[in-house]
C-alpha cells in the first residue's frame, strides 16, 4: 500500500497492517477462500505444498550433499598436477630446442 510521504495516518496505517498479519488474518482469509472457491484437487496440492516448504530453517549437510562440491575439487586439482607435469616436460623440450637452434 502506498502512503504519501509524511502523511499523519501512515504510522496508525502500518501498526493496523502489523496487527492483521499478526492475527494471521490475511492466512485464515486465503484458506477460506481456497476452500470455498476451489476444487478438492487445487485445496490438496496448496496444502501439500505448505507441508513440503514449511521446514525453511538450515539444514545439516552430510557427505552425499556435498560429494559433488568433493569430486569438482580432486578433477582440479588433477588437472592442475597434469598441467604442471605438462609444462615441465614441453617446457624443457622447448628449451633444448631453442638452444639448438643457436
Amino acid at each position: 500500500m502506498l502512503v504519501r510521504k509524511g502523511s499523519p495516518y501512515a504510522q496508525r496505517f502500518r501498526d493496523l497492517v502489523s496487527r492483521i498479519r499478526d492475527a494471521g488474518l490475511p492466512i485464515y482469509w486465503e484458506a477460506a477462500v481456497i476452500r470455498n472457491y476451489m476444487s478438492e484437487r487445487l485445496q490438496l496440492e496448496i496444502a501439500t505444498s505448505r507441508l513440503l516448504n514449511a521446514n525453511t530453517g538450515p539444514t545439516k549437510l552430510n557427505l552425499s550433499q556435498l560429494q559433488g562440491v568433493f569430486f569438482l575439487l580432486i578433477l582440479g586439482e588433477a588437472l592442475a598436477v597434469i598441467t604442471w607435469f605438462a609444462e615441465l616436460i614441453f617446457g624443457k623440450k622447448l628449451k633444448s630446442l631453442g638452444n639448438a637452434r643457436r
